[in-house]
């Protein structure tokens, strides 16, 4: 293996790292069709909490987004675009309250302390700080409003 093979070997992720030999030549082969996303992830559970009756019965304030309480903890409710997102109710870059802030035309939401943005979809962090917001899932049936808690593991914490 040349010195440039080698350095793009060490320098490949892990999962491209297999080797092949054919002719006494060694390259790098990809496993293209291994599931990657499969094996190192696994499903969420989520436990389902009623939360309205129907739609109309969420309070949201002039920004649509209301605080509800779920399992002891105060999550966020946002409409946005004819559906419902449940975030976390405070910033985790410094703990200001989400449902203070707005959401933007773009579909973040914008924290009232410093104007961090976060993707109501998936919680990223648009703005570039690095940050993470805590999403939840939300489902509107025929019964009622309802959002999905993370089901824990073996004693709570894994």
């Amino acid at each position: 293996m040349s010195l440039t093979e080698r350095y793009r070997f060490l320098r490949a992720p892990l999962f491209l790292r297999g080797l092949c030999v054919e002719k006494s030549v060694m390259y790098l082969c990809p496993v293209a069709d291994y599931n990657f996303s499969k094996a190192f992830m696994s499903e969420k559970k989520y436990h389902w909490y009623k939360v309205a009756e129907a739609p109309a019965e969420i309070i949201v304030n002039e920004n649509n987004i209301a605080i509800i309480e779920v399992k002891g903890k105060k999550i966020c409710l946002a409409k946005y675009q004819q559906q419902w997102f449940g975030f976390a109710f405070k910033c985790p870059h410094a703990g200001g309250i989400l449902a203070d802030g707005n959401i933007d035309v773009a579909g973040n939401i914008v924290c009232p302390l410093h104007r961090y943005k976060y993707s109501i979809r998936n919680g990223r962090n648009t703005s570039g700080e690095g940050y993470y917001l805590k999403t939840f899932p939300v489902e509107t049936r025929d019964d009622g409003v309802f959002v999905g808690m993370e089901e824990s593991g073996l004693f709570g914490w894994l």
